[in-house]
């Protein structure tokens, strides 16, 4: 049986083009580029936080085992008891392949959507921005070096570019773009960390520049002294609507039932509330700036005006870099249960509507609302488990049902008395 299943994948991959092969490579570095952020990540876990519940116990059990293999005598035992841990290189391969063999991922390469190419380079930034955040923060603990600063400005350069190119490709990411920043200029991950006033000048202003020279570069060829029609055809359509083909987003319905007189006040509502959630959320998440990107990148694949399967696996590749909020989530079941039925019926629905002709757009559009639904019971319910696990590291632990007891009998022996 394996040899038959590999000689069909060695048969269907014989059967793909450059191009496909190309977006294929882009989805293998996208999820090294998110390995790459959780081992950064996953250094901040180890020396910053203090994480309560099974996370905690889990590391008091490795603690406890590394001193016992050390008074035994047998390191390599604890070296391997260690390697083990949560964020540990099984860490890292567990997020690359959660983003790459996702459902959803693989279906958005398979369609060659420029979803891919976006979904890469914000990987590819988030990077970026977590390896400046850590050399700054090496750099402050080693009392400067020549070295590190000549990286940290590579980087810094390479960021702003790739993050403009991001921004050339689709103008959604200057949504997600401050809390990158943030977490670029982070110098300190601590929940004393400051930001560096140099560094975050330079990182908006390379940002800035090279963002419009991008758009001066790829536009300028293509508009033959049209440029205003060039900017309405790429940019612009992404906020008036002029497209108005069915997805899974909820402008395209909305948009064809509304009249026309009342279209320009509604698409200014649905385009200030999609932007509206940037500074509130970059103000809460001021020391976790890689939770606010996650949560922006999760409302963007919601609200969106043209949204597609890739945004939520871009969503679900960033939430598995923030695995210790998972045990205090409450709906994990319904979220997963909601987007398994709207997934399966999505296709089905858009056929009996737009090709068997026995259903309506009222089919598509309704199991697209359970779509967002899903989308928005995910982040809300990540946002609650982030607030949750943040009250606990704030609070100190319960003292032991014992201590409560023998304080409980102290008191009654007291008042005997």
């Amino acid at each position: 049986m394996l040899s038959g299943l590999f000689a069909l994948a060695v048969k269907s991959a014989s059967r793909f083009t450059p191009l496909q092969w190309l977006f294929t490579l882009l989805d293998v570095l996208g999820a090294i580029f998110l390995a790459i952020t959780e081992a950064r990540r996953a250094a901040w876990r180890n020396k910053y936080s203090r994480i309560r519940g099974a996370r905690e116990v889990e590391l008091n059990v490795q603690a406890y085992e590394r001193q016992k293999a050390n008074k035994d005598g047998d390191a390599e035992k604890a070296t391997t008891n260690s390697s083990n841990s949560i964020d540990g290189e099984d860490r890292r391969a567990k997020v690359a392949a959660l983003y790459l063999f996702n459902p959803l991922v693989l279906a958005t390469s398979l369609a060659m959507s420029s979803t891919t190419i976006y979904n890469t380079l914000t990987c590819f930034v988030t990077m970026l921005a977590t390896s400046i955040s850590y050399l700054a923060s090496r750099r402050s603990q080693l009392n400067g070096g020549a070295g590190n600063s000549v990286l940290i400005f590579l980087l810094t350069f390479l960021f702003a570019a790739a993050l403009s190119a991001n921004a050339v490709v689709s103008l959604y990411p200057i949504i997600i773009a401050p809390a990158l920043v943030m977490l670029a200029a982070r110098c300190v991950p601590s929940l004393t960390q400051h930001t560096s006033p140099r560094l975050t000048f330079r990182l908006v202003s390379l940002t800035a520049l090279l963002t419009f020279g991008g758009m001066y570069l790829s536009l300028g060829p293509l508009s033959n002294g049209n440029v205003a029609g060039v900017l309405r055809q790429v940019y612009l359509h992404l906020f008036i609507v002029s497209d108005l083909t069915p997805n899974i987003g909820l402008w395209w319905y909305f948009f064809i039932e509304i009249f026309d007189h009342f279209r320009n006040f509604f698409l200014l509502a649905f385009n200030v509330h999609l932007a509206s959630y940037c500074a509130p959320l970059c103000i809460k998440y001021t020391y976790d700036p890689l939770f606010a990107v996650t949560v922006l990148s999760g409302i963007t694949a919601v609200f969106k005006s043209y949204p597609t399967l890739g945004d939520t696996a871009l969503y679900f590749a960033l939430l598995s870099l923030h695995p210790e909020i998972f045990p205090y989530l409450r709906y994990p079941t319904v979220t997963t249960l909601l987007y398994t039925y709207s997934l399966l019926l999505l296709p089905l629905f858009h056929h009996l509507w737009l090709h068997a002709g026995s259903g309506n757009a009222n089919f598509f559009y309704a199991i697209t609302l359970v779509f967002v639904l899903a989308g928005g019971s995910s982040v809300l319910d990540a946002m609650w488990a982030w607030g949750a696990l943040a009250w606990e590291r704030e609070r100190p632990l319960a003292p032991p049902p014992s201590a409560v007891e023998g304080q409980a009998d102290s008191k009654r022996v007291v008042t005997q008395v």
